[in-house]
């Protein structure tokens, strides 16, 4: 038995007026900074658009968001579990308490990530 795979090819959108517009900005704008910098590669310039593109989305705030937040459950559990010990407290006792924690702090993490990359 064979399975038949058919790809499906979805026709490209042809871009909004908008969207058109700001590209034309775009290469006016590259165009003059070529212009006064002579010594930029073609390669710098790529890289700009995307530098420019992941702030303007968003994107490059999220990596780093989720790594503090990591920190700060790894920080948590640390926290409560020395103080669960030394306070006479079981770490039964204080085993939901820390995985609440951990969840609330990942919980707000997700919702400040997508919240910032809503347009």
């Amino acid at each position: 038995m064979s399975i038949l795979y058919v790809p499906v090819v979805v026709p490209p959108q042809p871009p909004s007026r908008q969207a058109q517009e700001l590209a034309e900005l775009l290469s006016r704008v590259v165009s003059e900074y070529e212009q006064t910098h002579s010594s930029i590669t073609p390669g710098e310039v790529q890289q700009a658009l995307m530098l420019a593109q992941q702030r303007s989305s968003g994107a490059g705030v999220a990596r780093p968001l989720v790594a503090v937040a990591l920190g700060l459950a790894v920080a948590l559990g640390i926290a409560v579990m020395v103080l669960a010990g030394g306070s006479g407290v079981s770490r039964e006792a204080v085993l939901p308490w820390l995985e609440l924690g951990i969840v609330g702090v990942l919980v707000v993490t997700v919702v400040v990530v997508l919240l910032r990359r809503r347009p």
